[in-house]
């Protein structure tokens, strides 16, 4: 079934299984959010910050009115078809995207090449959402681990992902860039130079395919150094 939140304009996914287990977020990019559901008591809970994610709940018409301390949500019941995938996994980014598409024979990556979720960080460049626009307006930002940054903070950063990992995984790392298919090359050079100075090796752009069945083999990687990264184009040209 799916949440309404007013500041998202869109949903959250959350799954109930059988079993007393709930998913929220299941296809978001940072992962599914696992929690419970007591169905006696009409308690659904996720851990999160002072109980924000745990909810009194209703059934009533098909439809699940959820309440907690902060506000209500109204969760409405669908199957797999009527959520997009595409949608759950942008949910909690900060920056609007819309992803490039691999167009020539350039030699692609699988998922799982590159997506070992124990060996992946996320680096996403672009406007910031609706959200966050009385803050930064329409200022390109760059977003590391669910926060906006800065070229600055990419050393540190790359340091607490090595450090956060046994040191026989750390070269394995991939580093998976989220940015949209508009964006110019020459904006991505900072953050890719800034990765490299700090011993980066494992950088993918992250394209969208044409047909996806899951979450899983939505995209298709392309590894940067097989690619001219011309800074007088667009990504999507230099990935045409």
């Amino acid at each position: 079934m799916s949440t309404k939140h007013p500041e998202h304009a869109k949903y959250i996914t959350m799954d109930i299984s059988e079993d007393s287990i709930a998913f929220l977020g299941k296809n978001s990019i940072y992962g599914t959010t696992e929690g419970f559901y007591n169905s006696k008591e009409k308690i659904i809970f996720f851990p999160g910050d002072c109980g924000a994610f745990q909810f009194e709940y209703k059934l009533r018409g098909g439809k699940l009115y959820l309440k907690n301390y902060l506000e209500d949500h109204i969760a409405e019941r669908c199957d797999s078809n009527c959520c997009n995938k595409l949608i759950d996994f942008k949910h909690d980014l900060r920056t609007n995207l819309t992803f490039p598409k691999v167009k020539t024979n350039i030699e692609t990556l699988k998922p799982f090449e590159v997506l070992n979720k124990e060996l992946l960080e996320n680096i996403s460049l672009g406007i910031p959402k609706e959200l966050y626009n009385k803050e930064y307006g329409d200022t390109l930002m760059l977003e590391l681990s669910r926060r906006f940054a800065t070229i600055n903070d990419i050393s540190k950063w790359v340091e607490h992902a090595r450090s956060s990992r046994q040191e026989a995984i750390r070269d394995r790392i991939s580093f998976r860039i989220l940015a949209d298919k508009n964006l110019p090359v020459k904006d991505l050079m900072p953050v890719i130079n800034e990765l490299k100075k700090n011993g980066v090796r494992r950088i993918f752009f992250t394209c969208l395919k044409a047909n996806y069945e899951t979450a899983d083999n939505m995209f298709e990687y392309v590894f940067i150094e097989r690619i001219d990264l011309d800074e007088g184009k667009t990504l999507q040209e230099i990935l045409k």
